[in-house]
Protein backbone atom coordinates (compact mmCIF):
# COMPACT_ATOMS: atom_id res chain seq x y z
CA UNK A 1 0.00 0.00 0.00
CA UNK A 2 1.01 3.32 -0.98
CA UNK A 3 2.60 5.19 1.89
CA UNK A 4 0.50 8.60 1.61
CA UNK A 5 -2.39 6.88 1.00
CA UNK A 6 -1.56 4.40 4.36
CA UNK A 7 -1.58 8.01 6.37
CA UNK A 8 -4.56 9.05 5.47
CA UNK A 9 -6.45 6.07 5.61
CA UNK A 10 -5.17 6.13 9.57
CA UNK A 11 -5.66 9.95 9.79
CA UNK A 12 -9.53 8.73 8.61
CA UNK A 13 -10.01 5.48 10.83
CA UNK A 14 -8.70 8.21 14.08
CA UNK A 15 -11.13 10.97 12.68
CA UNK A 16 -13.87 8.93 12.46
CA UNK A 17 -15.72 9.54 16.01
CA UNK A 18 -14.94 13.15 15.59
CA UNK A 19 -17.34 12.97 12.31
CA UNK A 20 -20.01 11.05 13.82
CA UNK A 21 -20.29 13.33 16.49
CA UNK A 22 -20.54 16.36 14.34
CA UNK A 23 -17.32 17.50 14.70
CA UNK A 24 -14.27 18.25 12.73
CA UNK A 25 -11.08 16.83 12.41
CA UNK A 26 -9.54 19.29 14.82
CA UNK A 27 -11.37 18.23 17.60
CA UNK A 28 -8.50 16.56 19.75
CA UNK A 29 -10.37 13.59 21.62
CA UNK A 30 -7.79 13.85 24.72
CA UNK A 31 -9.20 17.10 25.18
CA UNK A 32 -12.55 15.86 25.08
CA UNK A 33 -11.58 12.70 27.75
CA UNK A 34 -10.08 15.86 29.93
CA UNK A 35 -13.65 17.40 30.20
CA UNK A 36 -15.17 13.78 30.92
CA UNK A 37 -12.63 13.43 33.82
CA UNK A 38 -13.29 16.98 35.09
CA UNK A 39 -16.88 16.66 35.27
CA UNK A 40 -17.78 13.02 35.82
CA UNK A 41 -14.59 12.18 38.69
CA UNK A 42 -12.68 15.25 39.38
CA UNK A 43 -15.24 17.90 39.92
CA UNK A 44 -18.46 16.16 39.51
CA UNK A 45 -20.44 19.04 41.43
CA UNK A 46 -19.15 22.06 38.85
CA UNK A 47 -22.01 23.64 36.93
CA UNK A 48 -19.83 26.30 34.94
CA UNK A 49 -17.29 26.59 32.27
CA UNK A 50 -15.38 29.29 30.53
CA UNK A 51 -14.22 28.48 27.03
CA UNK A 52 -11.55 30.70 26.34
CA UNK A 53 -10.76 30.89 22.59
CA UNK A 54 -12.74 28.14 21.62
CA UNK A 55 -13.64 29.32 18.50
CA UNK A 56 -10.49 28.89 16.05
CA UNK A 57 -10.70 25.84 13.97
CA UNK A 58 -13.05 23.53 16.73
CA UNK A 59 -16.03 25.18 15.86
CA UNK A 60 -16.92 25.36 19.42
CA UNK A 61 -16.74 22.02 20.19
CA UNK A 62 -15.63 21.89 23.49
CA UNK A 63 -18.39 24.07 24.89
CA UNK A 64 -21.38 22.88 22.87
CA UNK A 65 -20.02 18.98 23.79
CA UNK A 66 -20.03 20.22 27.78
CA UNK A 67 -23.14 21.35 27.27
CA UNK A 68 -24.65 18.05 25.65
CA UNK A 69 -23.04 15.38 28.12
CA UNK A 70 -23.19 17.39 31.00
CA UNK A 71 -25.71 19.23 33.80
CA UNK A 72 -24.11 22.76 32.97
CA UNK A 73 -25.85 25.73 34.24
CA UNK A 74 -23.79 28.43 32.68
CA UNK A 75 -21.14 27.96 29.79
CA UNK A 76 -19.27 31.23 28.79
CA UNK A 77 -17.76 31.02 25.27
CA UNK A 78 -15.54 33.65 23.77
CA UNK A 79 -13.30 34.51 21.21
CA UNK A 80 -12.00 37.55 19.08
CA UNK A 81 -13.53 35.99 15.91
CA UNK A 82 -16.54 34.26 15.61
CA UNK A 83 -18.36 33.73 12.50
CA UNK A 84 -21.69 34.92 11.75
CA UNK A 85 -23.40 31.51 10.82
CA UNK A 86 -21.64 29.05 13.94
CA UNK A 87 -22.71 32.61 15.94
CA UNK A 88 -26.49 32.00 14.93
CA UNK A 89 -26.17 27.88 15.61
CA UNK A 90 -24.83 28.49 19.09
CA UNK A 91 -27.58 30.67 19.82
CA UNK A 92 -29.86 27.62 19.97
CA UNK A 93 -27.49 26.48 23.24
CA UNK A 94 -29.67 28.43 26.43
CA UNK A 95 -27.27 28.14 28.99
CA UNK A 96 -24.35 29.44 26.63
CA UNK A 97 -23.17 32.81 26.38
CA UNK A 98 -21.05 33.91 23.61
CA UNK A 99 -18.75 36.83 23.58
CA UNK A 100 -16.70 38.55 21.17
CA UNK A 101 -13.67 40.37 22.82
CA UNK A 102 -10.15 39.56 23.77
CA UNK A 103 -10.19 37.61 27.28
CA UNK A 104 -7.21 39.68 28.12
CA UNK A 105 -9.36 42.54 28.38
CA UNK A 106 -10.32 43.65 32.05
CA UNK A 107 -13.73 44.34 30.85
CA UNK A 108 -13.96 40.68 29.47
CA UNK A 109 -12.67 39.19 32.48
CA UNK A 110 -15.25 40.93 34.85
CA UNK A 111 -18.43 40.02 32.54
CA UNK A 112 -17.14 36.70 33.19
CA UNK A 113 -17.07 36.68 36.57
CA UNK A 114 -16.98 33.26 38.94
CA UNK A 115 -16.92 30.04 37.18
CA UNK A 116 -16.14 26.19 38.22
CA UNK A 117 -13.93 25.26 34.96
CA UNK A 118 -11.68 27.32 32.68
CA UNK A 119 -10.61 25.73 29.01
CA UNK A 120 -7.40 27.04 27.90
CA UNK A 121 -7.16 24.74 24.72
CA UNK A 122 -4.02 26.19 22.05
CA UNK A 123 -4.75 30.00 23.15
CA UNK A 124 -0.71 30.35 24.06
CA UNK A 125 0.34 29.63 20.45
CA UNK A 126 -1.53 32.99 19.95
CA UNK A 127 -0.48 34.96 23.39
CA UNK A 128 3.25 34.71 22.30
CA UNK A 129 3.16 36.97 19.50
CA UNK A 130 -0.15 38.88 19.43
CA UNK A 131 -0.80 41.79 16.81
Amino acid sequence: MDVPLSRKLRKAAQNLPNLLQGFNIYVNREKLRLIDRTFSSLFPGDRSFADLGGIWKVNAAYSRYSLKKFPIDRGILFDTDIPSGLNSRLRRYQKLEVIQGDFGDQTIVDRIGYVDVIYVFDVLLHQANPH
